[in-house]
């Protein structure tokens, strides 16, 4: 029964209809889905870090239907205007829509979100108050939110105010001598080969408006001598706190982001594109200290800056929401990898194998030699060991 039970748990290819209606409510998150309007689309992950309010139409004719009272009920739940105001509406992949000109309104063509959306078969639009983690913070019809206004308009603030939690981000001191971080930049500086990095690894084009930043990829012998540092400063916290033994990373390179040019990187995921499904650890170490404005942030979380200091490193899974904001003065360097494990490492060399991904020039391991004594004196002590037993008793 427990083997069955496990099965249904795990299919995921089910039919929706042999199971419950369940319509996402407050205390839920909203899904991963893209909004499209014309030529231009909005991912659900861009409205991280902020809060949403998002009308949601069964269908074009409900949008025209409400196009005008719509306006004044999002005015009366965010007088502020702190929210970002979507509205979207239901329609079949690649079907035609005529809307009145007045319901700018994005299209839904995944199949099988209204039942978790919508409340019952006739409800024409649902309005959804979400937080800056795409959790839901109040669900309901245009009359309940005309009856509710001033309660969700206090609800939106608060939630713009609070932290949504603390992100599962690793802070490690003293992961690279300052010494030798201070070698790293003046390796950057000394360097003809700075290159402004794109952003992903499909597109060849450098794109200003999403990333300010240069960087200088270390070659084999320098990378083998961050390892030999790194492999024993980082590693083993990395295991001990999030479970995760890595055993590759990508080549390391030193960035730069200057206050000529303010620096920055715009809110990202570091595995959102085609040829990134290896990554698993984001790896950054702070190189220097002296600048202001900048830090990393986790903006689904909250507003605190991490600045880890010269010499420490900050380690964060891929998956997350992050941003680098702007230096104000100064020269921050950094050096940067991705870690992974031997599954990862198949799925990479698969990966490179597609002519759009530009990921030809890394290796893909940490030094051998130091891989293989880190492996034998971190190997991983059985709990119950006759080394935790004393006397015969318990361990």
């Amino acid at each position: 029964m427990n083997e069955a039970m496990d099965d249904a748990m795990d299919d995921s290819t089910g039919d929706p209809a042999a199971s419950p209606r369940r319509v996402l409510g407050a205390g839920d998150y909203f899904p991963d889905l893209v909004l499209r309007h014309g030529d231009q689309a909005v991912h659900s992950a861009d409205l991280c870090g902020g809060a949403t309010l998002l009308a949601v139409f069964r269908d074009p004719e409900a949008a025209t239907r409400h196009a005008q009272a719509l306006p004044t009920l999002l005015e009366a739940l965010d007088p502020s205007h702190a929210a970002r105001r979507l509205q979207a509406c239901f329609v079949e992949d690649g079907a035609p829509v005529a809307m009145a000109a007045d319901a700018h309104c994005h299209r839904i063509e995944r199949a099988g979100l209204q039942a978790l959306l919508l409340e019952d078969d006739a409800q024409p639009v649902r309005l959804l108050l979400l937080g800056r983690d795409l959790k839901i913070g109040w669900a309901g019809g245009l009359e309940q939110a005309r009856a509710q206004a001033p309660a969700i308009a206090a609800q939106l603030l608060g939630r713009l105010r609070a932290d949504a939690g603390s992100p599962p981000v690793l802070v490690v001191a003293d992961a690279l001598p300052h010494a030798f971080c201070d070698f790293l930049v003046a390796h950057y500086q000394a360097s003809g080969n700075q290159i402004d990095g794109r952003v992903g690894l499909s597109d060849p084009q450098y794109d200003p408006s999403r990333k300010q930043v240069s960087h200088v990829n270390l070659d084999p012998a320098l990378g083998t001598l961050a390892d030999r540092h790194l492999v024993y400063s980082l590693l083993p916290m990395l295991e001990r706190c999030h479970g995760f033994r890595a055993t590759h990373r990508v080549s390391y390179k030193v960035s730069l982001y200057d206050a000529a040019r303010k620096g920055f990187f715009y809110p990202h995921r570091d595995n959102s594109d085609l040829g990134m499904d290896y990554r698993r650890y984001a790896l950054v170490v702070e190189l220097d200290d002296g600048w202001e404005g900048g830090g990393l942030s986790f903006p689904e979380f909250g507003d605190r800056l991490y600045r880890a200091g010269k010499g420490n490193a900050t380690i964060f899974p891929v998956s997350l929401l992050h941003q680098v904001l702007p230096i104000q003065s100064g020269k921050r360097h950094v050096l940067l990898s991705f870690l992974y494990d031997g599954q990862g490492a198949r799925l990479r060399r698969a990966e490179m194998a597609n002519p759009a991904i530009l990921d030809t020039t890394y290796p893909d391991a940490f030094d051998p030699a130091t891989m293989a004594q880190y492996g034998a004196i971190y190997a991983p002590e059985p709990r119950f060991s006759p080394k935790y037993v004393s006397g015969g008793g318990r361990a």
